[in-house]
């Protein structure tokens, strides 16, 4: 799982009924794409950072658009940190038949599109979204997947 709070309180929900071990995974921790925003009241961000909304450069930013707010996590990095994350759990669940990860939605887009190739974007994404994917020989087939809406091809 994810280190972040949300995603210990969603596993720790789950896990009343698996009684499984649970492991934090660094590596899938939702992408910093809100930089010096992060923590912040939007309205008060709105008028303290006025001078950068300004700025041609962060009127667009997104996991799509290939951008980050100043400050944030860049995009092609978080992307290689996400792979990495999921290499991790693969090497480490060679011997299980299942295992549940639970993460956030940026690491869902990332999934998404650079390990499950899929090339539209995840447009809509409910509070909880679950996707049930095989893993052999070093291939994803996704089985079932549910809360999640996709949009535009990429």
């Amino acid at each position: 799982m994810s280190p972040y709070k949300r995603a210990y309180q969603t596993a720790n929900i789950l896990n009343r009924k698996l009684n499984v071990d649970v492991e934090v995974i660094d590596n899938i921790r939702e992408c910093n794409s809100y930089g010096i925003l992060s923590g912040v009241n939007k309205e008060k961000a709105k008028k303290i950072f006025s001078y950068v909304f300004d700025m041609p450069k962060y009127k667009n930013t997104g996991y799509y658009l290939g951008t980050s707010f100043l400050g944030g996590e860049d995009i092609n990095e978080f992307d290689k940190r996400v792979k990495e994350g999921i290499t991790e759990i693969i090497s480490k669940s060679k011997e299980l038949n299942t295992i549940t990860i639970v993460t956030h939605g940026g690491v869902y887009r990332s999934i998404y599109k650079n390990i499950l190739k899929v090339d539209k974007k995840l447009d809509q994404m409910d509070d909880l979204v679950t996707t049930e994917l095989k893993y052999n020989d070093g291939k994803f087939e996704i089985i079932n997947k549910k809360g999640i809406l996709f949009g535009e091809t990429i």
